[in-house]
């Protein structure tokens, strides 16, 4: 057994609360009532009050509510499996984990920018399923489409350079990938490109056209700065000059039908970019079957219900003898 509200577990403690009180007021009753009348008068007085059915009335009312206490923790037990339907997009962030990223023109560096990036992104998404792809010379699904954020956060914060299994950019590999990972039928389907760029391959143009045609659109955040950097490698320590290629990525999202923004300008833009992806698709419902616990509150509530229908029955009275 567990309990939903088990903060609300606390109120149980007015009963013991309510029993000295209903005991104080009982002494303190006949108190008041002697300070004015005889004792004589008293058990006149009491002669058609029942104690029973009026200590009965009492007590039904407070264990009412302990039964609406615990109706309110909401406890479960049993196991059971329920559909869950939620309505949001399908997302795949598609990043690039090429040497290139490791430019600091963009500190700490490109690629750790475009993580923060996402993750500023994930903030603002709360239905929608969402994966990652990362790309160099290869790319991987390291993420399948999930609405658990918690494990796409821990995969992309694992990723760097070293991750890519081959080096290189082959954007166009990557686009190949996506297309495989969506549900193409859908219509809901979003690929969030952020990249600096480079495609040496040079397959990345007509690839996301093929994208753009089985229905998923395509937007690009580009990062980097228009002077470019350099970089070093780190075993050779042979150097290289670096400088993102943004108009091919605004080129990739017009054929894509999606929109191109600069990490450079558009860092705090967050909700802007949610927006335009949310105005440019609709969400599509996702099922999910769930074993869970089942919620038992109605039968403390019943229980509750039922006391308080006998405490409304019982009078607080003496029944009075009839005389022959």
């Amino acid at each position: 057994m567990q309990f939903y509200n088990s903060g609300l577990l606390l109120l149980l403690l007015l009963i013991p609360v309510l029993l000295a009180l209903l005991v104080r007021s009982r002494y303190r009753s006949r108190k008041r009532f002697a300070s004015f009348a005889d004792e004589h008068i008293l058990g006149h007085y009491l002669q058609r009050i029942s104690p029973f059915n009026s200590t009965m009335k009492q007590l039904l009312l407070i264990a009412a509510l302990g039964f609406v206490v615990l109706g309110l923790v909401r406890p479960q037990w049993d196991h059971e499996l329920s559909d869950l339907e939620s309505q949001g997009l399908d997302l795949i962030f598609c990043l690039d984990i090429s040497r290139s990223m490791d430019a600091s023109d963009l500190a700490p560096s490109r690629l750790e920018r475009a993580k923060l990036q996402i993750h500023s992104l994930l903030d603002r998404m709360q239905e929608d399923r969402v994966g990652i792809i990362a790309f160099a010379g290869a790319a991987t699904l390291e993420c399948p489409l999930t609405d658990d954020y918690e494990s796409v956060r821990m995969v992309l914060n694992s990723l760097n350079t070293q991750s890519a299994v081959k080096t290189g950019t082959d954007l166009g590999e990557a686009f190949s990938l996506a297309e495989k990972a969506f549900d193409t039928a859908s219509g809901s389907n979003i690929l969030v490109l952020v990249s600096d760029g480079e495609d040496l391959e040079q397959r990345g143009g007509n690839r996301a056209a093929r994208l753009a045609a089985s229905g998923v659109k395509i937007f690009a955040i580009g990062v980097g700065s228009p002077e470019g950097a350099v970089i070093r490698h780190p075993l050779s320590g042979v150097e290289a000059f670096t400088k993102p290629d943004l108009d091919f990525l605004a080129k990739v999202a017009s054929e894509g039908q999606g929109q191109f923004y600069n990490l450079i300008e558009t860092e705090t833009a967050t909700a802007q970019i949610i927006t335009s992806i949310r105005e440019s698709s609709e969400g599509k419902r996702h099922g999910n079957r769930v074993n869970g616990l089942k919620d038992q509150y109605h039968f403390f509530a019943l229980m509750a219900m039922l006391l308080l229908i006998a405490e409304s029955l019982i009078i607080p009275l003496r029944r009075e003898s009839r005389s022959q």
